[in-house]
């Protein structure tokens, strides 16, 4: 947490049992800097006693880790989530999703996308599997 944000209390984090120990091709280290950003982004927008949830899917080539988050009030707009530089904090510049993005760059063989349903915001990422040998 970084000194000075508000972060709404009593929310519930869901985790699926589909998430694996380990990802294919990808240190647990690179994972986590991917998925933080976005739980941290998705602490900050839900309400109190909002619902977080993590889910992966492992498919024969892919990993595809999806966050899922109750909003507020204010909705982004998905085009919106897909321009560098956006936030929808006040007075922040959008570094983490850039972040996660130059990350996924870095290996080539993932994305970052975001769907809006009804009052929730998903973000998944998509990771190729990539296998060393």
């Amino acid at each position: 947490m970084l000194v000075g944000e508000r972060y709404q209390h009593g929310l519930h984090l869901i985790l699926n049992n589909n998430v694996p120990n380990t990802f294919e091709g990808y240190s647990g280290n690179y994972v986590y800097a991917l998925i933080i950003p976005l739980l941290q982004n998705a602490i900050a927008a839900s309400p109190e006693g909002g619902n977080i949830k993590i889910e992966c899917e492992d498919y024969a080539g892919e990993y595809k880790i999806h966050i899922t988050n109750d909003c507020c009030q204010n909705l982004p707009d998905l085009q919106q989530l897909n321009k560098p530089g956006f936030s929808s904090k006040n007075n922040h510049e959008g570094i983490g999703l850039q972040t996660v993005r130059n990350l996924l760059s870095l290996v080539k063989t993932g994305s970052l996308s975001f769907e809006i349903i009804d009052n929730t915001v998903k973000a998944t990422i998509q990771l190729k599997k990539r296998y060393n040998g």
